[in-house]
């Protein structure tokens, strides 16, 4: 990724284009939109968290070592050899509401798009045991990253008024500071 923006650098130096540009580095993808008060920042509540020990140690949020659980957009869950699929879906249903469950996908509805699910003859360890996608506006994500910024920021440089945004005015949003100052020399 550095060479990679280092690549553009050099081309807008290059290009004398440089001194007149902006550039804002932020995540490989963006999120569904959420709704706030269901936004699951402390990783509470989530289909890992919930299900528990069926969820290798290694990816289970209980473990502040480990890799974590691959929560965002989406839940993909890979369970522990042993555990039963169907067990852990039927606990996420129960807890439907508390998660925030939209649709879940396990064995068949998964290998519609993925291979077979497992570790036996003709399954793939890669393929997900479970995936849930939640209701929208809800997300289950650890993170408290926000690019809510990146927008004012923009207008900002274009000399326009960032509080001309509905949400930046709702939300209070300021501009990047790191990006003010450079605009303002």
């Amino acid at each position: 990724m550095d060479n990679s923006i280092g690549d553009i650098v050099h081309a807008l130096k290059a290009a004398g284009l440089y001194n007149n540009t902006l550039i804002i580095v932020t995540a490989k993808h963006g999120e569904s939109p959420i709704d706030p008060t269901r936004y699951v920042a402390d990783g509470a509540n989530t289909p890992a968290t919930l299900l528990g020990p069926p969820i290798p140690w290694s990816e289970s949020p209980l473990n502040p070592t480990g890799i974590g659980a691959t929560e965002d957009d989406v839940s993909v869950l890979w369970l522990k050899p042993a555990a039963s699929v169907t067990a852990a879906v039927q606990l996420l249903e129960t807890d439907a509401t508390l998660i925030g469950l939209g649709e879940i996908y396990y064995g068949p509805t998964v290998a519609l798009n993925y291979n077979v699910a497992g570790t036996g003859p003709g399954q793939d360890p890669r393929t997900p045991d479970i995936i849930v996608t939640p209701n929208i506006g809800v997300t289950y994500s650890a993170s408290t990253t926000r690019t809510a910024q990146v927008a004012p920021t923009i207008l900002q440089a274009l000399g326009l008024n960032p509080a001309a945004l509905d949400a930046a005015r709702a939300e209070g949003t300021s501009t990047l500071p790191e990006v003010g100052a450079q605009l303002s020399k």
